[in-house]
């Protein structure tokens, strides 16, 4: 086994045998809903007030979890997300507040930038799992015209407050590329192209110094770098998400990849890595010099798809699975440290649960580069029940309601096992309700980009390589 399928199958046997079951048997809020903010070093959950982020971030990995192929109760855990942020965290305006205490009331109602680009991603999840009828398209619409009426900034982008507090952020805006490039990714309104590319055009233009290649952190209202230190920070980590989302931009739309972006990655290779400590730092100034040397578990993560996406030699992201996996040995395998110091010993605190949204997309990316080594590790995906498995595969759900479905309920009262793999749409609950396996297909209705049909053409292969069916 190679240095980079070690640490692939690795990364992926600790995601699905360990942390997946532990985030859902012990950080999921059985009391009052939702999921906690942390797990202890040992394994104990902390009840701490909902942050939305938390909440949404956790849906949206637990449909990640269930596109790779783990077996465990992933659509329930992602239910349960998402019934706690419908039901608590969206404001009668529609946008989200930031923090619901342990009692269910709204704790801080501050609106944050940040925190609707989260509900917007989780939204697009709740949608893909459970389709039209379990109306998440509807709230993300509301949300997303919402902010275009009354948060849109006149040079571009979005306020991140109702008061316009200053600096402005680069990162918030990042998030709100990658919520738009989920929806795009599903859903044919125009809309999300149009936010996607105006997006990814600010910080084009923007964000990203010309001279040196470097994004900035911090901004003033006319978007030029903000004053003082704050407009001098980089941060590699973000060098690396962007740049792994502006490749991801350019082939959801069909357009070249940005030059920008691979100059990202050379900054944050330059400046933002201890090659002592294997690791990612938290921040340089622009001009190269260490402003933070404290390393982050997240970054780590974002390095690996970045290094996946630009198609970067196995030696080099191995060294960056191998910098992630030092965040990972803890005493209770499935949580995580968080930060690591200059002095390379790792800071005592509890696991965020915000980072599980990091590692798996980590681990999504190497399902599409290696997809022998990310192989579901959980021993109850291994084992075959008794029972033949039959999987259907149509492209839309409705027409497998209304041209598979006798054939489908044929097989299940024979004895099958029965999967269905289509585009969920307005079905996907009534499928389910029979008692059948479902997985989303992202189909994209009149593409002719031949990329998406390689990407399809990937994700069933991997589909059927796990399932394993008897019958296609």
């Amino acid at each position: 086994m190679t240095d980079l399928a070690g640490e692939a199958a690795a990364l992926n046997r600790w995601l699905f045998d360990a942390a997946l079951p532990l985030w859902w048997q012990e950080g999921a809020d059985r009391v009052r809903g939702g999921f906690h903010e942390a797990i202890s070093l040992d394994g104990r959950p902390l009840p701490l007030p909902h942050r939305a982020r938390v909440i949404a971030r956790q849906a949206f990995s637990y449909c990640e979890a269930g596109r790779l192929g783990w077996h465990g109760p992933w659509r329930e855990a992602q239910r349960h997300a998402l019934d706690y942020l419908r039901n608590h965290f969206i404001a009668a305006d529609t946008t989200i507040v930031s923090v619901v205490d342990l009692d269910g009331k709204v704790g801080d109602p501050t609106f944050d930038l940040y925190n609707q680009a989260f509900a917007l991603l989780a939204f697009a999840s709740g949608h893909r799992t459970f389709g039209e009828a379990a109306g998440w398209r509807g709230h993300a619409v509301a949300l997303r015209t919402r902010l275009e009426q009354s948060y849109a900034h006149p040079l571009g982008g979005f306020r991140e407050d109702r008061d316009g507090r200053l600096p402005q952020r680069s990162n918030p805006h990042m998030h709100l590329l990658e919520s738009a490039l989920a929806w795009l990714a599903i859903d044919d309104d125009p809309a999300w192209r149009r936010m996607a590319d105006a997006i990814a055009m600010l910080c084009l233009e923007k964000f990203i110094d010309p001279q040196t290649g470097a994004l900035g952190e911090f901004f003033a209202s006319d978007w030029s770098p903000a004053p003082g230190v704050e407009g001098l920070i980089r941060e590699p980590g973000h060098h690396y998400e962007w740049a792994f989302l502006l490749h991801r931009w350019a082939q959801l739309t069909g357009r070249n990849a940005p030059a920008a972006a691979p100059k990202l990655i050379a900054f944050a290779d330059a400046f933002g890595l201890d090659a002592r400590r294997g690791v990612a730092i938290n921040a340089v100034l622009a001009d190269g010099r260490m402003h933070d040397s404290v390393a982050r578990l997240w970054a780590q993560a974002e390095r690996i798809r970045a290094y996946l996406t630009h198609g970067r030699c196995n030696a080099d992201v191995a060294a960056a699975i191998k910098g992630l996996r030092r965040f990972l040995a803890t005493p209770a395998e499935g949580v995580w440290f968080n930060q690591l110091g200059a002095d390379d010993v790792f800071v005592m605190e509890p696991a965020r649960a915000t980072s599980l949204y990091h590692i798996i997309g980590a681990v999504t990316e190497l399902s599409h580069v290696l997809p022998a080594a990310v192989r579901v590790g959980s021993p109850v995906s291994k084992t075959r029940t008794s029972a033949p498995r039959v999987i259907y595969l149509v492209t839309e759900d409705w027409y497998f309601i209304s041209h598979r479905l006798p054939m489908a309920r044929a097989a299940r009262d024979s004895g099958f096992e029965v999967h269905v793999a289509t585009r969920i749409d307005r079905h996907g609950a009534a499928i389910e309700a029979e008692g059948f396996q479902l997985h989303g297909v992202a189909w994209r209705r009149g593409s002719l980009d031949p990329r998406d049909l390689v990407r399809v053409v990937r994700e069933v292969r991997k589909l059927y390589r796990d399932l394993r069916p008897d019958l296609a």
